[in-house]
């Protein structure tokens, strides 16, 4: 799922209907990702200018308790994507 969120965003692919797909996939999913695909997700809706809310908000909880193990590409990916979302 997060591959795919980020291949459209690097496409800038704004399929309203897939997006929304893949939202509710990675909410269906959420406490298997790693801090990558977090930031990544993060990054591809706010690239694609896409707020799903649920799918952020979700997003952000785990970001925010699992912010110890994030890198310096983590952080800033997962900050940059909140701060343009916003």
């Amino acid at each position: 799922v997060t591959n795919m969120c980020w291949a459209l965003a690097k496409l800038w692919c704004h399929d309203s209907s897939f997006l929304k797909a893949l939202a509710a996939q990675a909410m269906e999913h959420a406490d298997e990702l790693n801090k990558q695909e977090i930031s990544v997700m993060a990054w591809a809706f706010a690239t694609l200018n896409f707020r799903h809310q649920a799918l952020l908000g979700n997003l952000g909880m785990h970001a925010i308790n699992r912010m110890s193990e994030f890198g310096e590409l983590e952080i800033s990916n997962t900050a940059w994507a909140f701060a343009r979302i916003a």
